[in-house]
């Protein structure tokens, strides 16, 4: 939003009428229709009022971002909220240009005492589902945890022969394996070190658990930083909570701060239907390693940002995105503290969106709006 003082008749300052101060108008510029022009006489038209609090750009993936407050009082602080919301619109693209890359996924189980029976069995018949659906060129690794981690299913490339083996291995019944306490960062790491080596597509962790963290790292702060570390290597992390005894808030921050979704299991009955969801966003990825930048303008500054991992340095707010499919929407908000101003238009911010489109372009996707 790149704010002006206004130099012809469509100003956005009003003078006061009730003893108040005028006010501020605050827009940017703006990609939305004019409103119908208004007819003062046979031959005069008033000047064209544009919608300038609003913007929309892009192209893999679309940018719109809005101020909530369009307008407040002169020479006094204030207050107005940013959103901005990024989308991938699957109309805009080739069809065989969605999910044309392939996919590199590692299933994180929890397989602690507390899993053992009819939840294991759950877990290991809906990983088996989703590799069954995989395409030839995707690659999976299956990690289980619970003291430690170990790896169940290494690193393979699907293809006929491999997928039969990866089912087979399944097969393995975990409650032989010693189980007792539960390493979510166990488990974690060693699921990150099998996505290490792959160089191209799309990578995705999918943890489930049904308890507390209570080796390794278990506070929540701790859990945050590792999650974070993983997102900064290009995975993408969702949760799965099973049983209404697991720690929802360590498993939805991990969700959070790696840019996954996070899901809940009471009974664990429907993990195929929830792995099954996850597999449909890979095989619809249209883009990856999104990231949102917000240049503030001078003297603004930023009072909260709902739900949303983001990192300041000096104006410039950096919020990850991670990976989207076609038709897929994230959202981000803030709230900011104008300064006072005289009356008039200012600057409040810019957004710029930046991610790696997986269309088949080749190109870095870029798009931008003030």
């Amino acid at each position: 939003w790149s704010m002006t003082k206004p130099e012809s008749t469509a100003q956005t300052q009003t003078s006061s009428t009730d003893g108040k101060a005028p006010v501020l108008g605050l827009f940017g510029k703006s990609d939305s229709k004019k409103k119908p022009k208004k007819k003062l006489g046979p031959d005069v038209q008033e000047p064209p009022v544009v919608d300038k609090s609003t913007f929309v750009a892009g192209k893999t993936l679309m940018v719109e971002g809005r101020l909530g407050n369009g307008q407040m009082l002169a020479d006094a602080r204030g207050e107005t909220f940013l959103f901005v919301d990024v989308r991938a619109d699957p109309s805009s693209l080739p069809p065989d240009s969605i999910g044309a890359q392939p996919f590199n996924l590692a299933l994180v189980i929890d397989q602690s005492g507390s899993m053992k029976g009819q939840r294991q069995r759950n877990a290991q018949q809906a990983a088996a589902g989703m590799i069954q659906r995989l395409r030839d060129g995707d690659t999976v690794s299956v990690v289980t945890y619970a003291d430690q981690a170990q790896t169940l299913v290494p690193v393979t490339t699907i293809n006929a022969s491999s997928r039969a083996r990866i089912l087979a291995d399944l097969q393995v019944d975990l409650a032989d394996r010693p189980a007792g306490h539960t390493c979510i960062s166990c488990g974690i790491d060693l699921g990150l070190q099998t996505l290490q080596n792959r160089r191209v597509g799309v990578d995705r962790m999918i943890l489930l658990s049904d308890g507390e963290a209570n080796r390794g790292t278990t506070d929540e702060q701790g859990i945050r930083v590792l999650a974070r570390r993983v997102r900064t290597r290009g995975v993408t992390v969702s949760s799965i909570g099973v049983d209404i005894d697991y720690n929802e808030r360590l498993m939805s921050a991990i969700a959070r701060e790696a840019n996954g979704h996070h899901y809940f299991s009471e009974t664990g009955t429907n993990l195929e239907e929830i792995f099954d969801q996850e597999l449909e966003n890979l095989l619809d990825a249209v883009a990856k390693e999104g990231e949102l930048t917000v240049e503030l303008a001078p003297g603004v500054r930023v009072a909260e940002v709902f739900d949303r991992s983001y990192q300041q340095v000096d104006r410039r707010v950096i919020v990850p995105m991670g990976t989207f499919s076609a038709g897929e929407d994230k959202t981000f908000l803030m709230r900011l503290e104008v300064p006072p101003s005289p009356a008039g238009e200012r600057p409040v911010a810019s957004v710029s969106l930046r991610y790696e489109d997986l269309t088949g372009t080749g190109e870095p996707g870029e798009c931008f709006g003030e």
